[in-house]
């Protein structure tokens, strides 16, 4: 499995509240507010537990050089263990319940999120995008460590052709 450690993007505390803010002065709910402070805590807990993440097959690399990619691989690790527990209502509990990911539901999963199907993805640049899937794919190696390899040959297919058309240099402003 080849592995990379990312540099660290610097998001301080103070940019965090700073959004929180100004979710709240638009609007946004409070239960939502909440929901944003706590993901930002479990990522923050993430990052602090120096985590692996996979790396980007060359053809495609070029995406992992935007700052947006590496910000985004602690909240893709995030959703993939998120996906490993249910909550059980009856004992007000979370349970540990292990997901074992087919190659096709793997790959519609990366599609869904590389192609942006869904209007709130399409607000976020493709290297979050990509970021976020090698994050969840690095989550996936733990347990099924083919599959994950499996799943980077998958993006690496989905992103060949849109990256076709960016030009070499200064591409991540573009990405």
């Amino acid at each position: 499995m080849s592995e990379k450690q990312p540099e660290k993007p610097i998001i301080a505390d103070g940019d965090i509240a700073r959004g929180l803010r100004v979710m709240a002065r638009l609007g946004a709910p409070a239960e939502v507010i909440e929901m944003v402070a706590f993901r930002a805590a479990w990522t923050a807990e993430i990052e602090a537990s120096s985590p692996r993440y996979l790396e980007l097959p060359s053809k495609v690399a070029v995406v992992s050089s935007d700052a947006g990619y590496t910000a985004a691989l602690p909240h893709g690790r995030l959703a993939y263990r998120e996906e490993m527990y249910d909550y059980d209502e009856e004992a007000d509990e979370l349970i540990y319940w292990p997901v074992e990911y087919s190659r096709e539901e793997i790959y519609a999963y990366l599609r869904d999120m590389v192609l942006a199907y869904e209007r709130p993805l399409m607000l976020m640049k493709l290297s979050w995008r990509v970021g976020f899937c090698v994050g969840w794919l690095s989550g996936l190696a733990v347990a099924q460590k083919d599959d994950a390899q499996a799943g980077l040959v998958l993006l690496a297919a989905l992103l060949a052709p849109l990256l076709s058309a960016v030009p070499k240099e200064g591409c991540s402003a573009g990405v």
